[in-house]
């Protein structure tokens, strides 16, 4: 009953524009599916095949000038065949077209009324494709036009949070994480939460009760919680590694839950973080963290750290779970590759590779087993271009 009245309650505030807000809901932690993924269920020597899941392989180089240098690739998010990457060095967002070319950049750091002072994170909004940053430091949301990237907006925030995403008008799904706001903003968080759903910087929903925990600080957090199911926003929280899909009144719905066998310490958000034993869990190999989450019609994909990082995926149409290991293949072009995902959306996966370390990876194949694409692609970079994007066309179950 309670949640009938909050969904009712949202109706009210979308088509009347009142001040409502949705508390904290009830999460059935039954419904999670469980995905169990033991680690040591592959050698750190074995060599997985690319070819498992993938059709095809296509390496980008991304333009290269004077003043279109990425120092830090920190995050990358594609929409409307287009890459934008931010890069952390510069505090810039590069927007680059489907064949790498250069199409524009955001870099406006500063203090005046268009610029931000610096990039906490950033989104694109699923339907008008326009950029967004948010600054921690500014206490907003800066907003750009995703085609040329001139200034439209400044969003100002009462809110310290982790990343973001936003659909629907302005309607701002923002992940808090370990964010003390109930210590900065008491009186607008009385409570704290790690979800919070802001429009018109009114909290519509809340969700995830969280009590600050100074011990939270020393735990690495993602810059990647909010990924795409089509439709479906999915929340990832990676110190306690659970996937929830947001409905349509934005509410949180258990979806998937991933243990690792190897774990001798689970972190919690419900419990100080014990430091001197979680290093000791990591260095002995007795800690494995989710890294990174997405899912397709056929396919749920993902990066965990054990020490290195590893590869696993889910066939849903059979619910196998392959564990992919430490070291990746693309036997399709005949060259190692990147294990780490940098985006997944409904038909590709992408990640990376330094030109440098692709150029030395194709000289080493000799003239009898490199292709001509490989040759091709050896004439068009240099060691010290922007990073390489590789597309990878995902394999249909149907």
């Amino acid at each position: 009953m309670k949640i009938t009245y909050a969904i009712i309650a949202l109706l009210l505030f979308i088509s009347c524009h009142k001040k409502v807000q949705i508390r904290e809901v009830i999460i059935d932690n039954s419904l999670f599916k469980t995905i169990v993924i033991n680690p040591d269920d592959i050698s750190r020597k074995d060599i997985a095949k690319i070819s498992e899941i993938a059709d095809s392989t296509i390496y980008i180089p991304l333009e290269t000038r004077d003043d279109i240098l990425i120092g830090n690739m920190t995050k990358v998010l594609v929409w409307d065949s287009k890459f934008y990457i931010w890069d952390s060095m510069t505090e810039t967002i590069f927007c680059f077209g489907q064949n790498g070319k250069f199409i524009h950049k955001i870099s406006k750091r500063g203090s005046g009324p268009d610029e931000y002072p610096r990039i906490s994170d950033f989104s694109i909004h699923t339907k008008t494709g326009d950029v967004y940053i948010y600054s921690d430091s500014g206490q907003a949301f800066y907003q750009y036009s995703g085609d040329d990237g001139h200034f439209l907006n400044k969003i100002p925030i009462t809110l310290i949070l982790s990343t973001f995403a936003i659909q629907r008008g302005d309607t701002f799904l923002c992940y808090c994480g370990r964010s003390p706001n109930r210590y900065y903003f008491s009186s607008v968080f009385p409570e704290q939460f790690r979800y919070v759903v802001l429009h018109d910087n009114i909290n519509l929903a809340q969700q995830l009760k969280y009590t600050f925990r100074e011990s939270h600080l020393n735990v690495p957090l993602s810059q990647n919680n909010f990924s795409f199911y089509k439709d479906t926003v999915l929340l990832t929280e990676y110190m306690k590694p659970e996937i929830y899909g947001i409905d349509e009144s934005y509410r949180l719905i258990p979806r998937y839950k991933v243990e690792f066998t190897t774990n001798t310490y689970d972190l919690s958000f419900q419990e100080d973080a014990n430091i001197e034993k979680t290093q000791n869990s990591k260095n002995s190999g007795g800690l494995t963290t989710l890294s990174s989450f997405y899912e397709t019609d056929d396919y749920i994909l993902m990066n965990y750290a054990r020490k290195l990082y590893g590869f696993v995926y889910v066939a849903k149409n059979d619910n196998t779970i392959h564990n992919m290991g430490y070291f990746l293949f693309d036997d399709i072009q005949g060259i190692p590759m990147s294990i780490s995902i940098l985006y997944v959306d409904g038909e590709y996966l992408y990640t990376s590779t330094e030109p440098g370390l692709l150029l030395t990876q194709i000289k080493q194949l000799g003239k009898v087993k490199k292709s001509p694409y490989l040759e091709n692609l050896a004439t068009r970079i240099e060691e010290i271009d922007n990073p390489v994007i590789v597309k990878v066309k995902l394999k249909n179950h149907e």
